[in-house]
Order: structure tokens, then C-alpha cells, then sequence
């Protein structure tokens, strides 16, 4: 997407008409103060649905890394001849202590 670099000074009679060029969708306005970009124009629906993927994006490394965190630490488990299905969760979390101080 085409990107339009305007002052601040430029920009302040023109708002309207920036705002119109972003809501076309065909460029975004970056507004420019003492020759550094500092802000960006975009269209709002724009803003929320890459957030809204930055959040999917998010929600699935997360499940990836649940997954494999459970099978890990199912192995584990395994390993040290524990039965997940028969343990409670205060004697788990104390086997899981007993291992953390002796490594």
C-alpha cells in the first residue's frame, strides 16, 4: 500500500482531505515533524483487523506451545513412573519439586 509523507504544518488544513485519501483504502498518510515520521493514518476497520489477527497469530502459538508442553510433560511423567490418571494435583506439584531441587 502507497504511503503519503505530509508535515504536520502541511497536514492541519488538509485534514479532511487525508482522511478522505486513507477511507479510499489506497494510501495511508504518515505525518512527518521535524523530518521523522511520527504518526500514521490508517483506516480504523484496517487497525482492528490486524489486530485482530496479531491476536489469532497469538491464540495459536500459544495452543501449539500448551500441546506440546502436556505431551512433555506427559513423558516426564512417564519417566518417572508416575500415573497422571491416579495422582492428585498436590502430590504432582510435590514429585514436580522433588525433581526441579535435585536438577
Amino acid at each position: 500500500m502507497k504511503q503519503t509523507f505530509v508535515s504536520v504544518t502541511d497536514a492541519r488544513p488538509k485534514l479532511k482531505q487525508l482522511m478522505d485519501l486513507v477511507m479510499t483504502g489506497k494510501s495511508r498518510v504518515v505525518l512527518v515533524r521535524d523530518s521523522q515520521p511520527q504518526v500514521a493514518m490508517v483506516r480504523y476497520s484496517d487497525m482492528t483487523e490486524s489486530e485482530e489477527e496479531t491476536e489469532k497469530e497469538w491464540q495459536k502459538r500459544w495452543d501449539r506451545l500448551l500441546r506440546e508442553g502436556k505431551k512433555a510433560g506427559k513423558r516426564w511423567a512417564k519417566e518417572q513412573g508416575i500415573d497422571l490418571k491416579t495422582i492428585s494435583e498436590e502430590e504432582l506439584y510435590d514429585r514436580i519439586a522433588q525433581f526441579t531441587r535435585g536438577h
